[in-house]
């Protein structure tokens, strides 16, 4: 007797034809690209002040140590900061016709049709609006990017659902429609699959 079907495959790309793709819009990512430049050049900046401060000086001896742990752990925020922005720009999700890929800021997550209950819209002033996945093993996977608050840097300002409502509700989304169109679709494929076998 085989088990339930895993609701996550894995890690990276997933199989089928791509049905919609939620991403931020052009101008946004080249935003982010911009805040991550910039954070890199004045978090670094106080590294090369003290830098070029040692070389004039005739080497370490005349460099405060006190000052350097200080520019060093500021440099590394500002790395930090600029690794977020620019990760923020891969942030989407691939409707295919198998299932979903999230892509978060940490890895790419491949979800099939076969481990996902349910595809609805999250309701409540947190991430309102999302698309939420109700995996068949109980768990709820938040695409918090695909929420109202984020319409406009995806491109769906014009998306009747994101002012509809009232408080703290909202119909759902344009990635949400997708998801749950797809998911439909191959639930009546897989119903029609059954239907048709021998035996039936």
């Amino acid at each position: 007797m085989s088990g339930a079907p895993d609701p996550a495959v894995g890690d990276g790309d997933g199989p089928g034809q791509v049905l919609d793709t939620v991403a931020w819009v052009l101008p946004y990512k080249l935003l982010l690209g911009v805040v991550a430049v910039l954070a890199l050049t004045f978090f670094s900046l106080p590294v090369v002040l003290l830098l070029g401060g040692m070389l004039s000086a005739g080497g370490a001896d005349g460099l405060p140590l006190l000052l350097v742990v200080p520019a060093v752990l500021w440099t590394a925020v500002g790395v930090l900061f600029a690794a977020c922005a620019l990760r923020a720009i891969g942030l989407g999700m691939v409707i295919t016709t198998e299932g979903v890929q999230v892509r978060s800021y940490r890895r790419r997550r491949w979800y099939p049709w076969a481990g996902i209950a349910l595809v609805r819209s999250r309701q409540g002033w947190r991430h309102l609006g999302a698309t939420e996945l109700e995996l068949t093993d109980g768990r709820t996977v938040t695409v918090w990017f695909t929420s109202a608050r984020y319409a406009l840097q995806r491109g769906d300002r014009r998306d009747p659902a994101v002012w509809s409502g009232g408080w703290g509700r909202v119909q759902p989304l344009r990635p949400t429609r997708s998801a749950i169109d797809a998911h439909r679709e191959w639930l009546r494929r897989r119903g029609a699959a059954a239907g048709t076998r021998p035996g039936t």
